[in-house]
């Protein structure tokens, strides 16, 4: 909400493109951007994740990083350029986001999961030039930012869960403490879908 908001400084009919859209932090970033009425297209590995993300979260356009051609795909759904790239993934994909920014673009940084762990610091992004020749900002965040404000994001956030403009089908559950090491592991191999949540304590319903 943070990195969408305030960071993104989101406007109405704003083209919005957002990497690791399928994931839990991308799944939430799309639908806040869809709230504030903008033009969301996601990129997500692998047709049923990209089905997902359009059928449940309601982006616009889905981008297969896995199948399709992402540089001739964000040309063609990103002719203007994109207002906003919310990223979570960094690498190559930064670096296309870099090269097709509108005029005064922001560049939202909430994480690299491209080269986090890669036994070598890699490169930095080739193209990031074109944040002079597009006026545009590039800023980081972290949750810890904003404690303070979680009240407030909460509220905002049920709001629009209440009123069904956040889809209830974002969370995939298993149950139990074994079943632990399985969904954390989904996180880095990308078999999670959504928000992936662990319930260890007896069901109180």
């Amino acid at each position: 909400l943070y990195g969408i908001e305030d960071i993104g400084a989101i406007s109405a009919g704003e083209t919005v493109v957002i990497s690791a859209a399928a994931g839990g932090v991308g799944s939430m970033a799309c639908q806040i951007a869809k709230v504030h009425d903008c033009r969301v297209i996601g990129i997500a590995g692998g047709p049923k994740k990209c089905a997902w993300i359009t059928d449940v979260l309601g982006c616009d356009a889905s981008i297969d990083y896995k199948n399709d051609d992402v540089a001739e795909s964000l040309d063609r759904h990103c002719p203007d350029g994109m207002d906003i790239y919310f990223d979570n993934v960094g690498g190559p994909m930064l670096d296309l986001a870099l090269q097709r920014l509108a005029m005064h673009a922001r560049v939202v940084i909430c994480g690299y999961i491209a080269t986090q762990y890669l036994p070598e610091r890699s490169p930095g992004p080739s193209f990031y030039t074109n944040l002079l020749s597009r006026r545009a900002r590039m800023e980081g965040f972290v949750v810890w930012d904003n404690v303070g404000r979680y009240p407030e994001f909460f509220a905002k956030l049920k709001g629009w869960y209440d009123d069904g403009r956040i889809s209830r089908e974002v969370e995939e559950v298993t149950h139990g403490i074994d079943t632990m090491p399985a969904a954390l592991n989904s996180l880095f191999t990308g078999g999670n879908q959504g928000i992936r949540l662990v319930q260890v304590s007896p069901d109180p319903g």
